[in-house]
C-alpha cells in the first residue's frame, strides 16, 4: 500500500484539481486543494481554501449558479456530486469545469470526508457546441428527405414532439394534428394491428430497446398503407432517456410483392407437404443427389428432411442389400435414355424394418436451358402393408399349426410357474417393508426438513408429509405444518414475493425449486433455510402433480456471510473510495513496470484481479484496443526513461469483452540509485459516457451532412443585415455547378449577387419578389439563370426566414432545383468581372 505522501505527491502532479470537503456543516468546510489550482483557476489553494462559500459562487456562471446551489444542497452529505458548470476565470475567460465527488466516511466520531476532482473540459465542450451547431443546420435541411421522420416522447402513449411534413402523404393527416393530438397515431394504425403494435412500443418504452415494427396504417381517405416503424431512443449524457427518434417508410409495394409470392408458395408448398407419399426431386448425376424431398419422408422411413437432405447419396445408401445392384443399374439406364421410371423395391427404414416402395419418376428438362440434363420429379408411395398381405397369406397355415402347438406347452408350464411367482411376491413384500422401516429412519434422523406435497388442480399445494425435524427447526409439528396457508403466511415479508413467484414457475412447468430464504418460526427467531424441490409426478394431463423436498437451516452460514460483508464494506468505505482509481507502478530491472498497488475499482470496472497484474509485466498492454496499443506503447516507452508526466486517452477492452475508454495520467515519484526513473504514480477516470456523446455527436453531424449533400438540388443558408440589407451566403450546397453552372468561388463568395446569372427578362420580378420576402418571411420564386456554359436553366427556389423578422440580422434556410430543360441563350454569356446587382435574401 502506498504511503500518503506518495498519494499526495501525486495529487500535487496530476492535471486535474483534487479537493476535500469535511462535511461539519450545512455545506462542509474546504480543507484541502491541489495546488495546481492556480495554473487551472487562477487563484493560488491557500485563497480558495480561505474564502467562504458565498465568495466561491460569484465564480459561478450566473445561470448555473442556482442549479450549482442547489446540487449541493441535495448530496451535501448523502449522495455522490457529478457536474458541470461554467466558471469565470479572473482574466475573462468562462471555462467549463466537471467536477466528481464521493462521500467517504470515517471512524465514529469523526465528520465524513467528501472528495472531489475537477476537471478542465472546455475544449471538449466548444467542440461539442460546434458539432450540435452543425448538427441543427443539417436537421432543417433534412425534412426534405421522401420518409417521415419524427421524435417521440419517452412515453408509453408518447407525445409526438416533432414529425416532418411526409407524413401528410403518408397518412393524409398534417403534422400539426400529429403534434396536437397524442391519441393519432393508435387510430391511424389499423385495428388488427393496434394490439401488438402498441404492446410492442410498451414494451420499448420500457427496456429501452429499439421499437421496430411493420403494420398497417388507415389512410385519411380508407385505404391500408404499409409502414416500417423504426424508432430508437436517445440519451443524455447521463445515460437518462430523453427521446425517441425515429423514421416511418411507405412499404406497401414491397408487402403486397411479398405476400403474393408467400401466398403462391404456400398454396404450391401444401400441395405438395399434404400428398400421402414421398414427393421428390433428384438429380440426374452418379450421386442421385436429392434436391428435395416432402416431409412425408419422415413418417414412412423415420428420416428427417434434413438428414435426407445433408447426406447427397442416402437413397443408395438404404435400398436393400438384395435390391440394390438391379435398381442402380435400372436407374442408370433410365438417366441415359431419360424414359419414365416405375420400379418396386425395398428400402431399409431409420429404426431398421424393411419398407417396400412404389417409386414413379420423370425427367424434367428446363425449356429455357437447351442441353440442360433435368431433373427426375418422384413420388414414392409406401405398399409395405400390401406386401404383407400378400405373405401373411402365404404363411397363415403354418403359423395357426404352429401356434396350436405351442399353447398346449404353455398351459402345461402355467401351473408351475404360478407357484414360483406366489412365493416371489411374498418374499418381495417383506424386502418392501424392511426398506421402508430403514428409510424413514434415515429421512427422520437427517438435520433436515424431507417433505412430500401435493399440487391440486385450483392452485394450493397440499402437504402430504413432513419430516419430525420441521419441529426443531421452525417449533411447528408436522400436523400444524400440514396446514395449506401456514407456509406462506411464515415466510419472511421481505422474502414473500420472490418465493412465491418462483414457487408458481415449478408449479407451472415441473422445473425444480431452489431458493434461499427466511422463515419466522413460532417462538420468532428468523430462519434462513435452502428449500429444494423437484418434481416427483405428473397427472394424467401432463400438469406437474407430486413434488418432494428437502429444506436445510443455514441461518448459521448466512449470519457469517453478513458478517463478512458488512466488515468488507467498511474496509472498502476505509481503504479506497472516491471518484478516481489510483495504480503504482515499478520499473523492473528488465524494462518493463509491474503495479505494485491498484485501487479495488479497476477490477470491478474491467474485470481482472490484481493478481493478473503482477502475473505478466506486459499484461496491460494485452487489454488496450489493437487501433490504440502502438500508440500507448510509444508513451510508455518514453515515460519509463525520461520520467515525464503523462496524460492519456485510450480504449481498453473489459473480460467481458466490453470496450472502455479511460482517461490515464500520472507522475515519476521516484527514481532509483543510478538516478533512472523507478517509481510512478497515477490515476485512471472512466470516461466512456462522455466519449460516447462526443462520438454520437460527430455520428449525427455526418449523418445530416451525408442527406444534405446528397440531395439533387442546392440547400443554402444566407444571413441578412436588416439595416443596410447586406446579406452574406454562409452555406452553399456543393452541388452548385451542377444544378445552376457555376462554381461557388465563381460567384465572387456571394451566392445572390444575380446580375452575373440572372436572366435580363426576369430581374425585374425578381427583385420585387426579393422586397416582398423581407416582411413575409418565406421566398418562392421561380426565375431563369444563364450558365457559364452558355444554356438558360430555369429554377425554382423556396426558403424561410428562421430567425424571426424583427431579428437584427435575418437567418435565412431554403434550397434551390433546377425544374426545367436547359436550352441555348442567345445572350452573350455572363462573365465574373459583371457589376453586381442588389442583394436578394433567397434564390
Amino acid at each position: 500500500m502506498p504511503s500518503p505522501e506518495l498519494f499526495q505527491e501525486l495529487l500535487a502532479r496530476t492535471r486535474a484539481l483534487t479537493y476535500v470537503v469535511r462535511m461539519d456543516g450545512p455545506t462542509g468546510t474546504l480543507v484541502y486543494m491541489s495546488p495546481r489550482c492556480q495554473e487551472i483557476l487562477g487563484l493560488t489553494a491557500e485563497d480558495i481554501v480561505a474564502e467562504t462559500m458565498e465568495e466561491r459562487l460569484t465564480r459561478v456562471h450566473p445561470d448555473d449558479r442556482a442549479a450549482m446551489i442547489e446540487s449541493s444542497k441535495t448530496t451535501a452529505h448523502t449522495g455522490d456530486f457529478d457536474g458541470r458548470y461554467r466558471y469565470l476565470h479572473p482574466d475573462g475567460r468562462v471555462l467549463h469545469l466537471m467536477t466528481l465527488s464521493r462521500i467517504v466516511a470515517q471512524p465514529p466520531g469523526e465528520p465524513a470526508i467528501r472528495m472531489g476532482l475537477i476537471l478542465d473540459v472546455t475544449a471538449e465542450m466548444e467542440t461539442s457546441q460546434a458539432l450540435q451547431e452543425s448538427e441543427a443546420r443539417y436537421r432543417a435541411l433534412v425534412e426534405r428527405v421522401p420518409v417521415v421522420v419524427y421524435i417521440d416522447s419517452n412515453d408509453a402513449q408518447a407525445d409526438t414532439i416533432y414529425i416532418s411534413s411526409e407524413i401528410t402523404n403518408l397518412v393524409g393527416r398534417m403534422p400539426e394534428d400529429w403534434v396536437r393530438d397524442p391519441k393519432l397515431w393508435p387510430r391511424c394504425i389499423h385495428p388488427d394491428d393496434r394490439g401488438w403494435v402498441t404492446e410492442a412500443w410498451k414494451r420499448s418504452v420500457r427496456t429501452g430497446q429499439d421499437f421496430r415494427c411493420e403494420y398497417r396504417a388507415v389512410h385519411l381517405d380508407g385505404h391500408n398503407v404499409w409502414v416500417r416503424d423504426t424508432t430508437t431512443l436517445v440519451r443524455d449524457e447521463h445515460g437518462h432517456p430523453l427521446f425517441w427518434q425515429g423514421v416511418m417508410q411507405d412499404i406497401s409495394d414491397q408487402r403486397q410483392a411479398d405476400e403474393a409470392l408467400r401466398a403462391s408458395e404456400t398454396r404450391y408448398r401444401t400441395l405438395v407437404e399434404q400428398i400421402p407419399a414421398v414427393v421428390y426431386e433428384m438429380g440426374p448425376d452418379d450421386e442421385r443427389r436429392t434436391l428435395y424431398v416432402s416431409p412425408h419422408v419422415e413418417k414412412i422411413l423415420g428420416y428427417s428432411r434434413q438428414e435426407w437432405l445433408d447426406q447427397p447419396d442416402i437413397w443408395i445408401e438404404l435400398l436393400h442389400h438384395e435390391d440394390r445392384e438391379r435398381e442402380l443399374e435400372a436407374h442408370d439406364r433410365h438417366n441415359q435414355s431419360g424414359e419414365p421410371w416405375v420400379r418396386t423395391y425395398r428400402l431399409i427404414a431409420e429404426d431398421g424394418r424393411t419398407v417396400w416402395v412404389r417409386d414413379q419418376a420423370v425427367l424434367v428438362r428446363e425449356p429455357d436451358r437447351p442441353g440442360s440434363q433435368g431433373t427426375w420429379h418422384g413420388v414414392m408411395q409406401d405398399i409395405t402393408a400390401q406386401k404383407s398381405t400378400e405373405e401373411d397369406l402365404y404363411l397363415s397355415n403354418e403359423i395357426l399349426e404352429y401356434r396350436v402347438r405351442e399353447r398346449t406347452a404353455e398351459l402345461e408350464e402355467a401351473n408351475a410357474l404360478m407357484s414360483l411367482e406366489i412365493a416371489e411376491r411374498q418374499r418381495a413384500d417383506a424386502e418392501r417393508r424392511f426398506a421402508e422401516e430403514r428409510y424413514r429412519s434415515l429421512v427422520e434422523q437427517i438435520p433436515a426438513v424431507v417433505y412430500l406435497s401435493t399440487v391440486t388442480l385450483d392452485g394450493p399445494v397440499l402437504a402430504d408429509y413432513s419430516s419430525p425435524q420441521v419441529e426443531t427447526m421452525l417449533g411447528y409439528t408436522p400436523e400444524e405444518w400440514k396446514v395449506q396457508t401456514l407456509w406462506v403466511t411464515r415466510i419472511h415479508p421481505h422474502d414473500r414475493d420472490r418465493i412465491l413467484e418462483a414457487w408458481e414457475v415449478s408449479k407451472a412447468t415441473g422445473l425444480p425449486f431452489s431458493e434461499e430464504f427466511r422463515f419466522l418460526a413460532k417462538d420468532g427467531r428468523i430462519v434462513w433455510v435452502l428449500d429444494e424441490t423437484s418434481l416427483l409426478s405428473r397427472d394424467v394431463t401432463g400438469r406437474p402433480e407430486r413434488f418432494q423436498g428437502v429444506m436445510i437451516d443455514i441461518t448459521a452460514r448466512k449470519e457469517a456471510e453478513a458478517a463478512a460483508v458488512e466488515a468488507e464494506a467498511r474496509y472498502q468505505a476505509l481503504a479506497s473510495q472516491g471518484p478516481v482509481m489510483a495504480y503504482v507502478l515499478e520499473r523492473s530491472p528488465s524494462g518493463g513496470a509491474r503495479h505494485r498497488y491498484m485501487s479495488p475499482q479497476i477490477e470491478r470496472l474491467l474485470g481482472y484481479s490484481m493478481e493478473a497484474w503482477n502475473d505478466d509485466e506486459k499484461f496491460w498492454l494485452t487489454l488496450i484496443h489493437p487501433d490504440d496499443r502502438e500508440r500507448v506503447f510509444a508513451a510508455e516507452v518514453r515515460i519509463q526513461y525520461t520520467g515525464e508526466p503523462w496524460s492519456l486517452d485510450y480504449r481498453v477492452i473489459t473480460r467481458s469483452g466490453e470496450v472502455r475508454w479511460l482517461h490515464d495520467e500520472g507522475a515519476l515519484l521516484s527514481r532509483d540509485e543510478a538516478g533512472q526513473p523507478h517509481r510512478f504514480h497515477g490515476v485512471y477516470i472512466d470516461i466512456t459516457e462522455r466519449k460516447a456523446m462526443e462520438q454520437e455527436l460527430v455520428d449525427a453531424e455526418e449523418r445530416y451532412r451525408t442527406l444534405v449533400e446528397q440531395l439533387p438540388a442546392v440547400p443554402w443558408t444566407e444571413e441578412i443585415n436588416t439595416a443596410t440589407r447586406h446579406s452574406r451566403t454562409t452555406y452553399l450546397g456543393e452541388q452548385t455547378e451542377t444544378v445552376l453552372g457555376w462554381r461557388d468561388d465563381e460567384l465572387g463568395g456571394d451566392f445572390w449577387k444575380l446580375e452575373r446569372v440572372l436572366h435580363p427578362d426576369d430581374r425585374d420580378a425578381v427583385n420585387r419578389a426579393v422586397r416582398a420576402a423581407y416582411g413575409e418571411g418565406t421566398w418562392d420564386q421561380t426565375f431563369r439563370i444563364i450558365a457559364r456554359d452558355g444554356t438558360v436553366r430555369k429554377v425554382r427556389s423556396v426558403g424561410r426566414c428562421t430567425s424571426g423578422l424583427d431579428a437584427p440580422i435575418q437567418i435565412w434556410k431554403g434550397i434551390t432545383i433546377e425544374v426545367g430543360s436547359r436550352e441555348l441563350s442567345h445572350l452573350d454569356r455572363p462573365s465574373a468581372e459583371d457589376t453586381d446587382a442588389d442583394v436578394t435574401p433567397s434564390a
